[in-house]
């Protein structure tokens, strides 16, 4: 509710009033006797607010009928309060009136030209103090425009170039002039002669108007404001208050560091509640430009708003700048599938990129390419922060297809923009595994550490990392170690057609050369080379095709390594409760075996070739009569094979 001044302040003849208190029962208006040209005295005439004969935009001179004199703002003061009343024309701007029409309320604002040129404040009805409805008596002043049911107005034509001015909430009251004679700053009430007022229909031409145009108003300029640039675009508000319930154009122009420029454009038409409540037409003057910054090179970019109009003047808090970030993951793992990751641009986080896999060998040669789109929900990516976590992407890869060495993977982020970063690059290692199976035996030896730790140590001599000990195993167990490995060492009993299998010092069903048979034909291709250590597995070589070395060899492992003699024990204690019940006789032999095997299997020596050199190193440790079957050992397949990656 506007602030209205006391009687007492009226009295004192302000210069400059701000409102008027009058009370509803306000005395009787000032009516001539002269009798009048009505012209019109039917009340029910159309009040369509889009009145024939008046131009929205265009400046008017408004002439009462019955007094002559035209409506003015007080010496032209653009102050809230202002009082309008009548007087003679004079040709000032204070008598200036610019007319504008609002299809959204359908209803006419009466803008004064001596408020910023027709850009400021508006004719009011000054509402009565606690009385929020328009009512009989009310006075007519200038105030800021608000938007509101006060500043309203419609123009109902009545023949021979003379309307009505009603108000548009209440259109049984209507712009009213009280007498001849010339208003006054302090005159305010519906009795002081020359003011302006509304008042219910009385029947003569105080109320009627004609409306003589000055000419077109000035070009009225757009104003407005770019709020904030986002990754979703610009958004801000543009008006023109020569339309004030009409969308403005926007123009906008993205130009990067390097003079590449690209144009958006846009309308103003989205509902400002915070417009509409500050005056701006009917609040339909928001605007929000998407852009799609997915194409956009990573850079800084320079951003320009224009509203299209009057000049087209570039917007407040324009140029500003917004910095494109490249696009960012990862490849989180590689499954026995594929491998999956995640990838984003943060400034484009609605927007699926796609991702280009590389797969190369150390030596640069390509071997595998693969396309994919990154729109897989990850929730782990969301609830780090990453925008709706739908940034996930998986690939499924043929790993036999690929060489069976170390590779690299580079992962590129393909947004459209031709920038197109690595934002991971990493090494696989696509070869098979190092499996080493040892077993308790029913005794509790632990024979990880007799064989398996000095060829563990040896592993990586043959550029395997990745090494997997395995301290005891079921019989389909061990038939799977030796599979999925490309060399692989196991380390128990056995005869020549069986592989003592324990797991936790409790023996199992044996892995039996009948198991073997029943597999397939080719079951363990992908194994290069087993070491069997373990009593007779090589028993009679050759000749005897039914032994365990023979049998793997046959069903598909390239080179299969055994003894063909047992590996003696040697009891050191007679308490079948000790740990040293028995021991390996060949303890130090085997370890200097093994370890010399491997060592020269690194060094790239020929399967034979490593197990000449440990055989030597035994003999010349030991002495030759000293071996305990470290001497009589068979090779089946490929003896010449370099185990080394």
């Amino acid at each position: 509710m506007k602030k209205f001044l006391s009687v007492l302040l009226i009295v004192s003849l302000l210069i400059f009033p701000i409102k008027t208190f009058a009370a509803t029962d306000a005395a009787p208006i000032e009516i001539s006797d002269t009798p009048l040209d009505i012209v019109s005295e039917d009340e029910n005439i159309s009040v369509t607010a889009a009145a024939e004969g008046i131009t929205s935009g265009y400046i008017y001179n408004i002439k009462n009928v019955y007094s002559g004199k035209y409506l003015n703002i007080h010496n032209g003061v653009d102050a809230n309060g202002t009082n309008a009343y009548q007087w003679t024309k004079d040709g000032s701007a204070e008598q200036n009136f610019k007319i504008i029409y609002s299809p959204a309320t359908d209803s006419y604002t009466f803008y004064a030209m001596c408020s910023s040129n027709g850009n400021g404040r508006v004719l009011n009805v000054d509402l009565v103090r606690g009385v929020e409805l328009l009512a009989s008596g009310q006075n007519v002043n200038l105030w800021h425009q608000d938007a509101g049911y006060t500043q309203k107005m419609v123009i109902i034509p009545l023949g021979q170039n003379q309307y009505r001015i009603a108000c548009k909430f209440n259109t049984d009251l209507y712009l009213t002039s009280c007498g001849t004679g010339n208003g006054s700053s302090g005159g305010t009430s519906s009795s002081s002669t020359g003011n302006i007022f509304i008042s219910g229909y009385v029947g003569n031409m105080t109320q009627h108007w004609i409306f003589e145009p000055v000419g077109p108003a000035p070009t009225s300029v757009p104003r407005g404001h770019v709020e904030s640039v986002d990754s979703t675009g610009v958004t801000g508000w543009v008006w023109n208050n020569g339309s004030p319930d009409s969308p403005v154009e926007v123009h906008i122009y993205v130009t990067d560091d390097y003079g590449n420029q690209y144009v958006y454009t846009t309308i103003a038409n989205i509902y400002r509640q915070d417009m509409y409540n500050c005056g701006f037409g009917s609040g339909y003057h928001g605007y929000h430009c998407p852009i799609d910054w997915t194409a956009r090179v990573p850079r800084t970019y320079t951003i320009r708003a224009y509203g299209i109009g009057g000049g087209n003047p570039e917007l407040g808090n324009s140029p500003t700048t917004f910095t494109v970030r490249e696009c960012y993951g990862s490849v989180d793992g590689f499954t026995t599938n594929g491998l999956y990751g995640w990838v984003w641009k943060p400034d484009a986080p609605q927007s699926a990129i796609t991702v280009h896999l590389y797969v190369n060998r150390m030596n640069g040669e390509q071997v595998g390419v693969y396309v994919v789109t990154a729109n897989e929900y990850r929730s782990d990516v969301q609830a780090a922060g990453y925008g709706t976590g739908n940034y996930g992407f998986s690939v499924g890869l043929n790993y036999a297809s690929f060489p069976e060495e170390q590779l690299r993977v580079t992962a590129y982020a393909v947004d459209g923009s031709n920038y197109n970063n690595s934002f991971w690059s990493g090494i696989y290692d696509n070869r098979r595994p190092i499996n080493i199976i040892a077993m308790k035996d029913h005794n509790g030896v632990k024979f990880i550490t007799t064989y398996t730790d000095p060829a563990n140590t040896w592993c990586e001599n043959i550029g395997c990392t990745a090494i997997n000990r395995f301290t005891g195993a079921t019989n389909s167990a061990v038939v799977n170690r030796i599979k999925e490995s490309s060399f692989c060492i196991v380390d128990t009993h056995g005869s020549a057609t069986t592989i003592g299998c324990f797991l936790d010092g409790v023996e199992q069903t044996d892995l039996k050369t009948e198991h073997i048979n029943a597999l397939a034909d080719g079951y363990f291709n992908g194994t290069r080379c087993v070491l069997l250590a373990a009593c007779y597995c090589g028993q009679g070589g050759a000749s005897t095709p039914g032994n365990m070395v023979n049998t793997l060899q046959r069903k598909g492992v390239e080179t299969v390594i055994g003894f063909e003699d047992e590996i003696k024990f040697k009891r050191l204690s007679e308490d079948e409760t000790s740990p040293n019940y028995f021991v390996m006789n060949t303890e130090k032999r085997y370890s200097l075996w093994v370890r010399t095997f491997m060592q020269a299997l690194g060094n790239g020596s020929t399967v034979q070739n490593a197990v000449n050199a440990a055989l030597t190193a035994v003999e010349d440790e030991h002495g030759t009569g000293n071996t305990f079957g470290l001497d009589l050992v068979y090779i089946a397949g490929n003896a010449n094979q370099i185990v080394k990656h």
